[in-house]
């Protein structure tokens, strides 16, 4: 996101596949030169991945998984992040989101590889407090905030809107986007079709889980908003849990997301997969 510097999984595998696509591109076109100096700076990218934003010394569960964000090329510093949205600023380890399954999608990591799986926990985990949990189960799909302590949504002890007046409140509190449940929806579809052709099986599980999920946000319009209710303080609306809140309604990503999944399962692997960034890195 737009909010902060440093290392981001979800970044470093959007450079990582517009380099590896431009040296495939170069190599088409003759130039050789360029094509190596392309490839050679996304593997040095794809190299340090684990390096500069998987930390060993987290502080939930085993201690190992993707940080949201590294401020320096140390994941175990535990470096703070700023303030931002009325947030006061984190120690880097504290702070999850689900931008390492973008390193799956586009095909930098695999989805069985030991980083990745290591994360999954920790992401999903429950358990932990609201301002720092990320998953939240409504209408028996998952759904996911973007990141914990994320201050870009309705204020907890009111339940007002966000940012009235241009004050950024500590009880800003971002909720859950459907577009995430797309997001986790096409790691699935990458995982179910990792080793040969999707189950049957596999396929109308992430039907019903992800692709039900999600329509499950939607209004009576059949739109799709940027956030819905999670639960958690306030309620000065009256949402019910999954309801879109008074956040951008339809949010056009979002749409996007659940055009591709659909199209992700029809095909039976990631729509947007970049074959040779997986050739390379993603086996």
């Amino acid at each position: 996101w737009e909010e902060q510097e440093g290392y981001s999984p979800s970044t470093t595998a959007a450079v990582i596949t517009g380099l590896t696509t431009a040296a495939d591109i170069a190599r088409a076109s003759g130039d050789a030169g360029s094509a190596a100096r392309y490839q050679a700076a996304a593997d040095d990218y794809a190299s340090k991945v684990e390096a500069r934003m998987f930390t060993t010394a987290g502080e939930y569960g085993d201690g190992r998984y993707f940080l949201r964000l590294s401020r320096n090329e140390n994941p175990n510093d535990k470096g703070l992040l700023g303030e931002n949205n009325g947030q006061p600023a984190e120690p880097e380890d504290r702070i999850i989101d689900g931008g390492f399954l973008e390193l799956v999608r586009y095909g930098v990591r695999a989805a069985n590889a030991p980083s990745i799986l290591d994360t999954l926990p920790e992401y999903d985990d429950q358990a932990r407090t609201d301002r720092f949990r990320v998953r939240y189960d409504l209408n028996g799909a998952p759904g996911y905030r973007r990141y914990g302590n994320d201050g870009y949504g309705e204020r907890t002890d009111t339940g007002g809107d966000y940012g009235v007046g241009g004050v950024m409140a500590p009880a800003q509190r971002g909720r859950v986007w459907p577009f995430f449940t797309g997001e986790r929806g096409h790691y699935e579809v990458a995982a179910a079709s990792a080793n040969g052709p999707m189950s049957t099986a596999a396929r109308d599980r992430i039907r019903r889980t992800y692709v039900h999920g999600m329509e499950s946000f939607a209004n009576e319009g059949l739109l799709l908003p940027e956030q819905v209710w999670d639960g958690v303080g306030a309620n000065a609306h009256g949402y019910r849990d999954g309801e879109g809140t008074d956040s951008a309604t339809p949010l056009a990503w979002t749409h996007a997301e659940y055009l591709k999944l659909l199209r992700s399962l029809a095909d039976g692997q990631v729509w947007d997969r970049y074959a040779p960034v997986a050739e390379r890195y993603g086996r």
